[in-house]
């Protein structure tokens, strides 16, 4: 039988207003996960019992639980137009029907709300740059001041010419291809949207071969070769010292199949399952399609990482490090994530310095690093792609460091060799 998600209004007791109120919330359940969305009326729990009851007759109770009706029914009609129920299917849809479905920025403010709410709080600030940098670039065409607000933008006026100007703009402004590409990603992402709802014509859409088609960096991906590693685990640092964890941090992500940081430390030891961490990356955790499963080996330097480093006591609700705690809210969690990845560079370019590693070390050199190396010692791509959490091998590919010169030399030498 196929499961179907259901809603309901709710009030959210768990933080009063200053005034004795409460949010009220619209909850959506599917597969036995929930998650509540915000609207804008909050109530005390006698107005909330109140509206509840079939017989009331406060003109304005009356006027909020209709509007409150109206919400659901919105809600069980976005579900209902879903083929295979996902949350970020459903709240793309859901967020943007509550403003002007045809203006792009509020496209924006809807998704940031929503991204903010399901705790996806660097997915929120992407859309966030992004949106800022539409408005800009429209202070730029209309010739207005820096200080004008622009609040409006219609999805319509995003046509192909648009977007090749708005290339253009950014270019003249120093921006790199890999910034275009991030930030009209998120454009696409509302465009698509946009589109699923009718808001525009599918031949209006602007995206695609032949159309206007988001760049791509072919910057080379940066992976340290075999000595280099080899020169990082042989290093030793000074014992208990700062350089010591935030270098630990980093040669654990390198083990562990390039985790990022925001996994790392949202690790808890019941991920630890006999010789693996078995976990879900955060990045795909919300949608149902892909929520996949991913498992590390852990080896036996992972394991004395954290022994020495992980949470005491060892128990299964504890994160293995103690960077979060339960009672963070995302954007808290977001900020500290942020601080472990500057102390993590910041201590693994002074490692490089001291072992004569020229490249510039970072949190994503470790990832691309493991697949790099595992590459030139012939795992599969496949391999790799489900190490990674990949959906699509060629994003694999992407980890990937370019073939060096001596590979290709070796490559070359077989086309003679008989």
């Amino acid at each position: 039988m196929k499961l179907k998600a259901t809603t309901a209004i709710i009030l959210d007791t768990r933080r009063e207003k200053n005034n004795g109120t409460y949010p009220v919330k619209v909850r959506v359940t599917y597969d036995q996960r929930y998650k509540k969305y915000g609207t804008k009326y909050a109530l005390n729990e006698d107005d909330y019992e109140t509206i509840t009851s079939k017989n009331f007759r406060s003109e304005k109770l009356r006027n909020i639980k209709a509007a409150l009706d109206k919400i659901k029914v919105n809600a069980d009609e976005v579900i209902s137009g879903i083929e295979e129920f996902n949350f970020d299917e459903f709240e793309n849809i859901f967020l943007e029907k509550r403003g002007d479905m045809t203006n792009i920025i509020n496209a924006f403010d809807a998704i940031v709300v929503q991204k903010k709410e399901s705790g996806r709080i660097g997915t929120a600030i992407g859309y966030e740059y992004a949106k800022k940098s539409l408005q800009e670039f429209e202070k730029y065409q209309l010739n207005l001041k820096k200080t004008d607000e622009v609040d409006t933008l219609q999805f319509k006026k995003i046509t192909v010419n648009y977007l090749n100007e708005y290339d253009k703009w950014m270019r003249s402004e120093g921006k790199t291809a890999t910034t275009i590409g991030m930030y009209l990603r998120n454009v696409r992402a509302l465009m698509n949207t946009a589109v699923k709802t009718n808001v525009i014509k599918s031949n209006a859409y602007p995206f695609g071969v032949g159309k206007y088609e988001i760049p791509t960096s072919n910057s080379i991906k940066k992976a340290l070769s075999n000595e280099e590693l080899k020169k990082l685990f042989e290093y030793q640092p000074k014992a208990g010292s700062p350089e010591h964890y935030f270098f630990d941090l980093w040669l654990f992500s390198y083990l562990c199949n390039g985790l990022n940081i925001k996994d790392i430390l949202r690790l808890k030891y019941s991920n630890i399952q006999g010789e693996s961490i078995i976990f879900v990356r955060a990045k795909t955790e919300h949608t149902t399609k892909q929520r996949t499963e991913i498992e590390a080996i852990l080896t036996p330097i992972a394991k004395q990482i954290i022994d020495r480093w992980g949470t005491k006591p060892v128990q299964s609700d504890n994160f293995i490090f103690p960077f979060l705690n339960k009672e963070m809210t995302a954007d808290k969690q977001h900020k500290v994530k942020e601080q472990a990845v500057w102390q993590i560079n910041k201590y693994i370019k002074k490692v490089a310095a001291k072992v004569g590693i020229d490249a510039k070390l970072t949190t994503y050199v470790a990832r691309h690093s493991y697949t790099s190396k595992l590459l030139r010692a012939g795992i599969s791509i496949e391999f790799l792609r489900q190490q990674l959490g990949h959906t699509d091998s060629k994003t694999t590919l992407n980890y990937a460091q370019k073939i060096d010169f001596d590979t290709k030399q070796k490559a070359t030498n077989l086309l003679t060799e008989f």
